[in-house]
């Protein structure tokens, strides 16, 4: 069998199930396989395919056809540039999350190069698979990154990943409801997080892969806000004064959750400057928050 006659049955397959990028996916399957690149599958498909690789390609393929995440068949998956080890148990790393990590590192990128020098403390809440904290490593080797995540599963490729990456990052496996106590007030430049923000309701209603994906991961409570009522009342006040507050948001959530933090705060300290960012679509994928103490 030819590269070639291996790819169209793949895609065939997975066509006539229902998937929506049979070629896309196939193609993924195969360079995954093979080991190579885009352009080696193009040009060569007339070669012929060893048997017990197309045997392994065809057994990815027949999983994708039960509707299991292509990400998780092949194992691993890019977030800005990083490779990430992903399957069943942890959270999918997705191209809207690039949104509110750029805001992060755009904020890094403009502070005084003396405060970025000085080793800046990054915190990540709900770390998942660990893509936020990597792709600020990866940017800023200096920082000081803590990332949290509380399902164990989830917790071992948060392990896994940052040891793939060498990344120096400080893992904590805890539930954020509650060992908020356990970090010092004002000790963060940056909190951020990608918590789960779907309604309870909707969960039946997503797609077949993603209601494959761990539901610790996207489960925000009957009105989808239950983890940024957490952060507003626990972890805001672990921010610096002038640290930046970064929260990915789901479609529709940017009104109610800037209501909410403009609302926190004390009588020496509150959150200002809250900013909508947008992802590609038009959608106010994130939010950003500062916090400004008073004398």
């Amino acid at each position: 069998m030819t590269l070639k006659q291996l790819y169209k049955q793949s895609a065939d397959i997975l066509a006539n199930v229902g998937i929506d990028s049979p070629e896309f996916d196939a193609r993924a399957i195969i360079e995954n396989v093979c080991g190579i690149s885009r352009a080696e599958f193009i040009a060569n498909g007339e070669s012929e395919v060893a048997q017990n690789i197309a045997d392994t390609v065809l057994q990815l393929v027949a999983r994708r056809a039960t509707r299991e995440p292509l990400q998780y068949v092949i194992g691993e998956w890019e977030f800005m540039g990083l490779k990430l080890k992903v399957r069943q148990g942890v959270l999918i790393p997705r191209d809207d999350t690039e949104v509110v990590t750029n805001a992060v590192l755009q904020f890094l990128k403009n502070r005084p190069a003396s405060e970025i020098e000085n080793n800046p403390q990054i915190l990540e809440l709900c770390a998942g698979s660990g893509a936020i904290a990597l792709a600020v490593n990866a940017n800023f080797k200096n920082a000081k990154i803590t990332a949290i995540e509380k399902s164990p599963q989830a917790f071992a490729f948060l392990e896994e990943n940052t040891a793939a990456h060498n990344a120096n990052i400080t893992l904590v496996q805890a539930d954020i409801f509650t060992c908020h106590s356990n970090f010092a007030d004002a000790s963060f430049d940056v909190v951020v997080s990608n918590p789960p923000y779907i309604k309870d309701e909707e969960l039946p209603l997503l797609q077949p892969e993603v209601q494959k994906e761990p539901q610790i991961a996207l489960n925000g409570g009957v009105d989808g806000y239950d983890f940024y009522r957490c952060i507003a009342d626990f972890w805001c006040s672990k921010l610096k004064n002038g640290g930046l507050l970064a929260l990915e948001l789901g479609e529709g959530q940017f009104e109610y959750t800037s209501e909410l933090l403009q609302n926190i705060g004390t009588a020496t300290s509150k959150l200002t400057q809250i900013t909508a960012h947008y992802d590609l679509q038009g959608t106010k994928r994130a939010l950003t928050a500062v916090l400004q103490k008073h004398c």
